[in-house]
């Protein structure tokens, strides 16, 4: 792992993830779908220890995220995230405007909060190139 730090190297494995929709408990239609991202393990476990030690303490401490961000912080969910993903979407298609968030800004975003510029770019590259596979009744396998 530290190698992979050393070298700024992204394994394969990491560029590969399932989305996976489940049902909720109340029924079986589309509407009651509530979806998860399957990751490499290794990777969660390297993001988890590198953003809880390093980024999210201080983040918490001064208090410098919004109330609606969720990645990395304990007792988040993803209900709140997807109202607002569904929102966004609803809002651009009504104003047929285009919604598109380059790298660029999401490492600005990263810079703006504090975060050193070689774990901004590092965070980027994780999903740089990467493959998401829904996991369905046609899938190869899930």
């Amino acid at each position: 792992m530290a190698g992979f730090w050393r070298l700024q190297h992204t394994p394969t494995e990491w560029k590969w993830r399932w989305l996976v929709p489940l049902l909720n408990k109340d029924g079986t239609t589309v509407d009651n779908l509530r979806p998860i991202m399957l990751l490499d393990v290794l990777r969660k476990v390297w993001t988890t220890l590198v953003m809880g030690r390093n980024i999210n303490k201080v983040l918490l401490k001064h208090r410098v995220l919004r109330v609606t961000q969720h990645a990395y912080l304990p007792y988040k969910g993803t209900d709140s995230t997807n109202l607002q993903v569904v929102n966004t979407l609803e809002t651009t298609f009504a104003e047929k405007r285009s919604l598109y968030v380059g790298k660029s800004l999401i490492r600005l975003a990263w810079r703006r909060l504090g975060v050193p510029e070689p774990l901004a770019n590092w965070l980027i590259l994780l999903d740089l190139n990467n493959h998401t596979v829904v996991c369905t009744g046609h899938s190869f396998s899930c």
